[in-house]
């Protein structure tokens, strides 16, 4: 029996609520705009890669999880819409919510979905214990996957959200089959925001621009769970 202090996670921020600037002393922000000082520049954009915060934060902003925890540290439904689980607790059946959508505008499948899960298994030495107990997962159809189970296992949900401080992000399959050794290209995800890579200047400043196809749960936020509503158009960091 695996308890849960085992899985403790990195702490993680979003960016996401505040209505207004917060800028250094003499500079001129629009008030739709964020600015902020981070403690560091993230070093590595792969969420997979890195238990780093500031990646964390990173991936936080540009990617959705399946299950995120609340301030209970209670997984919470994100991308899942619904699920069950049969009597045996050895097949659990997902459904996406629908219009999930990349940043590049095509939808979230669970062909996305599966792909990344495999991709974080192998990174990530807390899901590696998961990983040896599934028998398998398929898709359904583009918003039902199925994971089976070899034995019983008490975490599935708060797994399936990421652990030991590599975000769950869930990537494009394009993106999710790259060797998880390799860090990605495009920085593209379906969370809140979207990466402006055209804004980017290592060292000095990252732009982080609303994502207007991103629907936001309808609960209210607790913890890194529920409705992750964005006010401004755009968050900078310097």
């Amino acid at each position: 029996m695996i308890s849960r202090r085992h899985f403790a996670v990195g702490s993680t921020a979003l960016v996401l609520d505040a209505p207004a600037s917060v800028g250094r002393a003499g500079a001129q922000t629009p008030r739709n705009v964020l600015r902020a000082v981070p403690q560091a520049e993230p070093q590595v954009f792969d969420p997979h890669q890195s238990q780093a915060n500031v990646t964390s934060v990173h991936a936080a902003m540009i990617y959705d999880t399946l299950f995120s925890w609340d301030a209970n540290m209670v997984p919470r439904p994100q991308m899942v819409d619904t699920w069950t689980t049969s009597d045996d607790r050895l097949l659990y059946t997902f459904t996406l919510r629908p219009g999930l959508m990349f940043h590049d505008g095509s939808p979230v499948t669970t062909r996305d979905v599966i792909a990344t899960l495999r991709r974080m298994f192998v990174r990530d030495s807390q899901n590696q214990i998961f990983a040896g107990l599934i028998a398998s997962m398929d898709c359904v159809d583009d918003r039902t996957f199925t994971l089976r189970l070899k034995e019983p296992f008490n975490y599935v949900e708060f797994l399936l959200g990421g652990s030991n401080g590599v975000a769950g992000a869930i990537m494009r399959e394009r993106e999710a089959v790259t060797d998880p050794f390799t860090p990605v290209k495009a920085l593209i995800g379906s969370g809140p925001f979207r990466f402006n890579t055209a804004e980017y200047k290592p060292g000095a400043r990252l732009v982080y621009d609303k994502f207007e196809g991103y629907l936001a749960r309808k609960e209210p936020p607790s913890g890194f769970a529920g409705g992750k509503v964005v006010k401004s158009i755009a968050s900078s960091w310097w």
